[in-house]
């Protein structure tokens, strides 16, 4: 969405404009719920968390300062509330993924790569998994996670290289 639509769609919403507020959820939903999947590893879960994502954000739009865009500032609203789901919820274990599975190879090796990443990616240490998963799957610079975050670019940087790192040591051994 243009910077000018999104600030006049942001501006009429504040005024209470209903419609308005609709197409802000309607241009970025998709990719809110894809982040808070790639949080939250789950899809039921990241659909209830996007869903308190939007309803946050119209509860607070007169809030919302313009220091930003207003898709950054649903990805810090969705950080905030996919961290909450996190500290109440265990962790998967990579070692639990079934490594073999009958008929349809192809599939069933897509589908078990994907699990592998992602249980390798929720065994992240938070701090990492965070970054990893703003930087590729909230498609963020490392300057706007460093605004939504509060840490220096150079930390988080590497944070991610860190991150990648660990990710190949861990399934190094599985692909």
């Amino acid at each position: 969405m243009e910077k000018g639509v999104e600030d006049r769609l942001v501006e009429l919403a504040r005024k209470g404009d209903k419609v308005a507020f609709s197409k802000l959820v309607t241009t970025y939903r998709e990719k809110i719920y894809n982040f808070c999947f790639y949080l939250v590893s789950d899809k039921s879960d990241a659909l209830d968390i996007t869903q308190d994502v939007f309803f946050n954000a119209y509860r607070s739009i007169k809030r919302f300062k313009a220091n930003s865009s207003f898709y950054t500032w649903l990805l810090s609203i969705a950080r905030n509330r996919s961290a909450d789901f996190l500290r109440r919820r265990k962790p998967e274990n990579i070692e639990d993924i079934p490594l073999s599975q009958p008929d349809n190879t192809q599939s069933v090796d897509d589908n078990r790569t994907r699990l592998l990443v992602r249980a390798s990616v929720d065994s992240l240490p938070a701090k990492y998994r965070e970054v990893l998963v703003m930087r590729f799957y909230g498609g963020l610079k490392f300057a706007e996670i460093s605004e939504l975050t509060g840490e220096n670019i150079n930390t988080l940087k590497t944070r991610f290289y860190t991150a990648l790192e660990h990710l190949r040591k861990r399934l190094r051994r599985y692909v």
